[in-house]
């Protein structure tokens, strides 16, 4: 896999270990990980409730988002009409889904793309924000 300017990569294969060589290891809040068939390899399962992960350090500024930044996840589970977030970065970006169950992806808390239905539930999608260094 090429990483060239690839900042995290968590594929929750047993653990919450950073692949991307910049060792920004996650700490799962709200109990035990539970861990499961995914996509490609393992996953998580979340609750909706108050599981997380967090970025056990914070590489995450500014100037490293100079040239863009693309945001993706594989998920799974029930849609649902409010805001669950998928991955956000100090509020300023966001992917998750919207209030109408579609997924949304907000720079500076402005809806900027977004699918305008719902997608079925229980099948795994593979959704994607990107902005470039102008916030498009």
């Amino acid at each position: 896999m090429d990483s060239t300017g690839l900042v995290l990569y968590l594929p929750f294969d047993g653990d919450l270990l950073d692949s991307s060589g910049n060792n920004t290891n996650g700490v799962f809040l709200g109990g035990t990980p539970i861990y499961s068939t995914g996509k490609v390899g393992q996953a998580l399962e979340f609750d909706g409730i108050d599981d997380m992960v967090e970025l056990a350090n914070n590489i995450f500024t500014d100037a490293t988002f100079a040239d863009g930044i693309t945001m993706a996840a594989w998920v799974k589970g029930p849609t649902s009409a409010n805001y669950k977030q998928i991955t956000s970065i100090e509020g300023a970006y966001y992917l998750g889904t919207s209030e109408t169950g579609s997924f949304a992806f907000q720079i500076d808390g402005a809806i900027e793309s977004f699918r305008s239905t719902t997608l079925p539930e229980n099948q795994w999608h593979f959704i994607t924000g990107v902005a470039d260094s102008f916030g498009n």
